[in-house]
C-alpha cells in the first residue's frame, strides 16, 4: 500500500525572499507559500494561466513585491482594492489558492516580527528593530565598511576581501556579490590587483 504524500504547511517568508524559497523547493510540486502584503496593482485584463483564466495582482511588503495570479471570482468575492492588505496562499507558480482581506491593523507588523524572529534564529543579522534591512541600506553599509578599511593615508594596505565582507554582514555569497556588483556599476568601488574591494 503506497504511503500518503506528506502535506507540508505553507511556507511563510518575506516577499523579497520568495524567489530563493521557490528555488530551494524546485523539486517539491506540492509546496505552497503564505504571503502577506499591500496590494499595489490589480490588472483587469484576464490571461490564460495553467488552464485557468486569471488576473494579475501585485502585492508588496516593503522587502519586495510579488505578482500573483488570481481568478476573477476570487477578486469579485473579496472585493479588494489597491492599498488594502491581503494574505494569500499560493503555489510555487504564484497561482492563488486562498485569499483573505486583512482587517487587523497590527497583522503586518506581527507577521514581520514573526519572520524576523525566525531569521534571527537562523543566525541572520537583523537591522531596524528586527525588520529585514532594505537593499539600499545594505549597499550603504557595504560602502561604509569598504571605506573604513581603506584609509587615504595608508593606500598600500587598503581594501577588504569578499569573504570578510560576507562574514561581517552575515550574507550569502550571491547576495554579497549582488551588492558589490551594484556598487561597482555605480562607480563607487572597484576590485584592486590584490582582489580586495576599495572605494573610488
Amino acid at each position: 500500500m503506497a504511503a500518503n504524500p506528506t502535506i507540508a504547511a505553507p511556507i511563510r517568508c518575506f516577499l523579497g525572499n520568495v524567489p530563493k524559497e521557490i528555488e530551494k523547493a524546485s523539486d517539491e510540486s506540492s509546496v505552497s507559500f503564505r504571503l502577506m502584503g499591500t496590494i499595489v496593482k490589480i490588472s483587469t485584463h484576464e490571461t490564460r494561466q495553467y488552464k485557468i483564466y486569471t488576473s494579475k495582482m501585485v502585492i508588496d511588503d516593503g522587502t519586495g513585491s510579488c505578482c500573483i495570479f488570481v481568478t476573477r471570482s476570487m477578486l469579485d468575492t473579496l472585493n479588494v482594492h489597491v492599498g488594502e492588505v491581503l494574505e494569500c496562499v499560493v503555489d510555487k507558480n504564484m497561482q492563488a489558492k486562498q485569499l483573505v482581506k486583512v482587517q487587523d491593523p497590527h497583522a503586518e507588523t506581527l507577521r514581520w516580527l514573526e519572520l524576523s524572529y525566525f531569521r534571527k534564529q537562523k543566525g541572520v543579522p537583523n537591522d531596524h528593530m528586527g525588520y529585514p534591512c532594505p537593499k539600499e541600506d545594505k549597499k550603504d553599509r557595504v560602502f561604509q565598511i569598504i571605506s573604513s578599511e581603506s584609509p587615504e593615508n595608508n593606500s598600500q594596505s587598503s581594501g577588504i576581501s569578499f569573504d570578510d565582507l560576507a562574514l561581517i554582514l552575515g550574507l550569502q555569497a550571491p547576495d554579497m556579490q549582488d551588492l558589490l556588483d551594484d556598487l561597482q556599476e555605480s562607480g563607487m568601488i572597484y576590485k584592486n590587483a590584490k582582489g580586495l574591494y576599495v572605494p573610488l
